[in-house]
């Protein structure tokens, strides 16, 4: 009985030792300041200037007025659930918990000017991939949260949100969103 279990044992940390191994030989030689070339459909980061030829549809309600042309926006629209309270640690503050019912992803024409030249931007796909719903198309009175499974666009692998977020009544978009 002590002879399988060390031999399983052993087998095991053999196991580790040769995944390691093999971990070892493919990263060798990669060199962390050498560029891969760009193979299609991979993923990328694209980072520079953003020109703004289109606004987003409603940018200006819904982000709650920037002075910039706002070329992209996410967003989602909750209501808050009676008696529950959130509590942020980090900033030793409270707040009403939400259940998030809609969200989305809206956006214009824009470009990002590179070292390299200009790249259009179509985040398009971001509103396929996701499911998401148009802001013109939320309804606010009725609804029921259906879809608490649903991965939300801010928990997106794809969207990293860093600044400029809004709180806002859905009241104050009542040009967009439809009120039954």
């Amino acid at each position: 009985m002590v002879d399988g279990a060390l031999t399983l044992l052993c087998l095991y940390y053999a196991y580790r030792l040769a995944n390691a191994v093999r971990l070892y030989r493919s990263l060798s030689g990669v060199t962390p300041d050498g560029s891969p070339a760009i193979v299609d459909g991979e993923r990328v980061t694209v980072e520079g200037a953003v020109t703004v030829d289109e606004e987003a549809p409603a940018s200006d309600p819904a982000t709650d007025g920037l002075s910039a042309p706002v070329g992209m926006y996410v967003w989602q629209a909750a209501f808050p659930r009676s008696g529950q309270k959130v509590i942020d640690f980090e900033n030793r503050t409270t707040r009403q918990a939400r259940a998030t019912f809609a969200s989305g992803v809206e956006f214009g024409s824009f470009t990002v000017a590179t070292e390299n030249g200009e790249f259009r931007i179509d985040p398009g796909w971001l509103r396929d991939v996701h499911d998401a719903d148009r802001l013109a198309a939320v309804r606010p009175v009725g609804f029921l949260p259906s879809r608490t499974w649903h991965v939300y666009l801010w928990n997106s692998p794809y969207v990293q949100l860093a600044d400029h977020s809004t709180e806002l009544p859905l009241e104050r978009l009542r040009g967009v969103v439809a009120f039954s």
